[in-house]
């Protein structure tokens, strides 16, 4: 029998739908790479200047929420396609769990940086 390497986490939804969250394969890692790269250089790269602290929160909910639908993807298809499903049923916690457990990326309050934009105090 093998072994298995990686741990697989259900979680529950705000509506009570129960999601099977796992490692993200290779192929959707790199995606989901792609996609935290190119909120990362828009922050930096001064292309979010004029935004507002808010809007920038929203491009980085945002940012994760196509995260979390790219490890929902392969298991739960139908929501995974629909954004406004997602934003409707995921809470912050929620949705930074599924993105560590998925993507191995820890957001959230171990990360005051994160948490300020979220808060729009910075």
């Amino acid at each position: 029998m093998a072994t298995t390497v990686y741990d697989i986490l259900e979680v529950e939804l705000q509506d009570g739908t129960a999601v099977e969250v796992r490692p993200l394969p290779i192929s959707k890692m790199r995606k989901a790479t792609k996609i935290l790269a190119s909120f990362t250089k828009n922050t930096s790269d001064g292309t979010y200047d004029e935004l507002e602290e808010a809007e920038v929160g929203d491009l980085f909910v945002d940012t994760l929420v196509s995260v979390v639908a790219l490890a929902l993807e392969t298991k739960h298809k139908a929501l995974s396609l629909d954004k406004e499903l997602l934003l409707d049923n995921l809470d912050m916690p929620t949705m930074y769990k599924i993105v560590e457990v998925a993507a191995g990326w820890n957001f959230g309050e171990q990360d005051p940086k994160v948490q300020e934009i979220l808060d729009g105090t910075t």
